[in-house]
């Protein structure tokens, strides 16, 4: 493949998606014929004197470079959807919700299918897009109202990405299996009392917990230890419920 990461000692890196051609950036520009040279890990120069390395693309660097249209989840609160509910290579997902497609492509990663489901046919085309650059195959986008129903039954793992996400309870409890997942990620706190309170009143379904994942990052350099001074903490809520 043409493509490689380059990773500058300015701690940059960036997606060379054709190494057969000059690639420039804010450190100045690199030659074709050095960047098809080169070796992983061999260390080059810039035209501005900035020294880089060359390493292969993963999908955690082709992730950070979707396109976005919506706001997309962490990883780090696609993650915990993941550790909590351990879907796996047989698992069938439902995402509804599909913004930019990522929380779609980080399970279908995963899992053995994902449905994903978005009002929007601007959302759509860019998750398929998304999907596409992944290399993401096992994924099929619709352009539905998840209010209006799930399409799809068995399923072992249901996301919301909605703001009413207690509007979909009743389709939720016919497309599970027992047992099985759903998860609701909001923003504001007071849609997770609404989603709880109405979850009350049911006997299908129980909250298995609530969750805020704080994540604050540090400088190290030298003797000076301290936490980054700009930093996004707070991202969504996550309540994980599962299908009695």
């Amino acid at each position: 493949m043409n493509e490689r990461i380059l990773i500058s000692e300015k701690e940059d890196f960036y997606w060379i998606k054709d190494i057969t051609k000059d690639y420039h950036c804010s450190h100045g520009f690199i030659r074709a014929d050095v960047l098809l040279a080169a070796k992983n890990g061999e260390e080059l120069t810039t035209s501005k004197g900035v020294k880089c390395y060359l390493s292969d693309v993963s999908f955690a660097d082709k992730f950070a470079k979707i396109k976005r249209g919506a706001q997309i989840i962490t990883a780090k609160d696609a993650g915990l959807i993941l550790a909590t509910t351990l879907v796996d290579k047989d698992s069938v997902c439902v995402d509804a919700g599909t913004g930019s497609g990522a929380l779609t492509c980080f399970l279908a990663r995963y899992t053995k299918k994902v449905y994903s489901y978005d009002i929007k046919p601007a959302h759509v085309e860019i998750g398929q897009k998304n999907a596409t650059m992944l290399g993401i195959d096992n994924v099929e986008f619709t352009e539905h109202d998840v209010y209006e129903g799930i399409e799809h039954t068995n399923i072992d793992l249901i996301t919301l990405d909605v703001p009413e996400p207690w509007q979909v309870l009743d389709h939720a409890t016919n497309a599970l299996k027992s047992g099985a997942w759903l998860v609701c990620y909001v923003p504001c706190i007071n849609q997770i009392q609404n989603l709880v309170n109405a979850v009350e009143e049911r006997t299908d379904f129980y909250v298995v917990k609530n969750v805020e994942m704080v994540e604050r990052l540090w400088q190290v350099k030298g003797k000076s230890l301290r936490p980054k001074t700009h930093a996004s903490i707070h991202t969504g809520f996550l309540t994980f419920l599962r299908k009695i």
